[in-house]
């Protein structure tokens, strides 16, 4: 999730005289088929738990769609809404970071993280905290997604070094 933020908030300030703007979404708690490999005793009262307190798939993927047919004036009044909200919170927050979750979370409410779980609501712009130096992480991070996606493209990555970047990264399959 940092590093969808993170890369979003890159694109954003490499691009924004391009008229291209980045939007990082948050489908929220979601039951779906990635937790099938928890354990069956514990999988009944989990589902039930998920039942409960998660959004379905189709809830979890409205944030994604409405990212990809959000109308210009609506990013405009996010810009207007939360250049506000960044100057009276914390400094790490990022108002040029459009960011979609699916509860509704009340601006007073922004600093105390409550958008990872909840009532379905719609997709609603939501706070990012990004760390003090995200300029130079984001900077950093654009810089090693292209120097591994050009190594991928012309076939010059090693299966050790992509090993490596799996390890990294805590892929595991």
């Amino acid at each position: 999730k940092l590093y969808n933020n993170l890369f979003t908030y890159e694109i954003n300030k490499r691009y924004k005289f391009n008229n291209v703007i980045a939007i990082s979404v948050n489908p929220g708690a979601v039951r779906s088929d990635i937790w099938r490999h928890i354990p069956q005793p514990f999988l009944y009262i989990y589902n039930y738990f998920m039942k409960l307190l998660y959004l379905n798939v189709q809830q979890g993927s409205n944030t994604s769609v409405s990212a990809s047919i959000i109308s210009d004036s609506s990013l405009c009044d996010y810009k207007q809404t939360y250049s506000n909200v960044s100057r009276l919170s914390n400094p790490s927050f990022c108002s040029n970071l459009p960011y979609l979750i699916p509860y509704f979370v009340p601006i007073s409410y922004l600093t105390l993280g409550f958008e990872a779980i909840g009532p379905f609501y719609k997709a609603c712009y939501g706070k990012v905290s990004l760390p003090i130096n995200h300029d130079t992480i984001s900077y950093e991070l654009w810089n090693l997604s292209k120097e591994l996606c050009l190594k991928i493209l012309h076939n010059e990555i090693e299966l050790e070094e992509f090993n490596q970047i799996k390890r990294l990264f805590n892929y595991n399959k």
